[in-house]
């Protein structure tokens, strides 16, 4: 099967506008050859391909706490690369289950659980390094700040998804009748979520952040921004669910009012 026959649909469930333009990036025009390339291979269990991308994150951790190899720039260049590597695999499990008609909600419970698990363990390990290369503990703190804020601000989201799911049917009247609450984004506001794409802090954009900042050898100032990115976008999503939870709610309340 050739890249230009798998359907878009199976390569990415989102369009080329997403909250992550990155993720969108890899997952369509890098992680196809793999997911081809894996199943030619003959792997059938998308779960496989799960686990060794959370392998590989977990290694690139082992690998920054080496802090006596950082001043070595092909070293850092490894490290880059496994994220990477790691962050490819994690778009191709997906793509790799819909090719083969196995997507399961286990799977993608799998999926979400060891990403959270894996950035968490990641982030604090870059912590504990740039702990001691500079000496300072509150990297430490810093670094388990990030980790615990993306599994609080994909808990929100996993929330939000499912309390509005419970009302899909009525959702999907208003949409019908041409009220579509989700259709607030411009295409000023898709054009400069492109251009600043890094503010997304996405899991691909995260995993970029990672890479970057090993390889310029500045693992604090990537702990300063990332952890000051996860907590104020744990605050917004939180806000932004909680305002669509009430916009629903009031738009329910109306409808059963007029019945």
């Amino acid at each position: 099967m050739g890249l230009k026959k798998i359907p878009i649909s199976m390569i990415t469930k989102q369009g080329p506008v997403t909250e992550s333009f990155y993720d969108y990036l890899v997952s369509r025009y890098i992680a196809p050859f793999f997911t081809l390339f894996i199943k030619g291979i003959g792997v059938k269990n998308p779960n496989i391909v799960t686990l060794l991308s959370f392998l590989l994150i977990l290694l690139s951790s082992f690998l920054v706490m080496r802090i006596d190899y950082l001043t070595n720039f092909y070293y850092r260049l490894l490290i880059a690369l496994v994220i990477q590597f790691s962050f490819i695999l994690d778009c191709s499990d997906g793509q790799l289950a819909r090719i083969l008609g196995r997507s399961s909600k286990i799977g993608a419970w799998m999926d979400r659980i060891l990403d959270r698990v894996g950035e968490f363990f990641v982030f604090t390990c870059f912590g504990f390094a740039a702990y001691f290369l500079y000496g300072k503990k509150y990297f430490i703190a810093l670094g388990m700040l990030t980790g615990y804020m993306l599994a609080a601000f994909t808990l929100a989201m996993s929330l939000g998804d499912s309390l509005l799911l419970e009302n899909f049917k009525r959702v999907k009247a208003f949409i019908k009748k041409g009220d579509n609450p989700e259709s607030s984004s411009s295409s000023f506001k898709d054009l400069l979520s492109k251009i600043f794409f890094f503010l997304n802090f996405g899991i691909g954009e995260r995993y970029l952040y990672l890479s970057f900042f090993i390889l310029i050898n500045n693992i604090g100032l990537m702990l300063y921004i990332t952890s000051f990115l996860s907590l104020t976008r744990t605050i917004g999503i939180v806000v932004h669910v909680r305002g669509k939870l009430k916009e629903y709610d009031k738009r329910l309340r109306v409808e059963n009012d007029s019945n």
